[in-house]
């Protein structure tokens, strides 16, 4: 993404912001994940409509 100069994404986090936040949390981040306690956050589904009304 950094290459080709990808656009931040739905939380609107640049790539070079999450480096500075991973390095920042990163490493309690992967403690969690390895114990088993991790709980990702829901994911919001978005329906797009479309001309056909698939």
């Amino acid at each position: 993404m950094r290459s080709n100069k990808g656009a931040a994404g739905i939380d609107g986090i640049t790539v070079d912001n999450f480096v500075q936040h991973f390095k920042a949390v990163g490493d309690d981040l992967i403690e969690t994940i390895r114990q088993g306690h991790y709980q990702p956050l829901p994911v919001r589904r978005v329906y797009i409509r479309k001309p056909d009304g698939g």
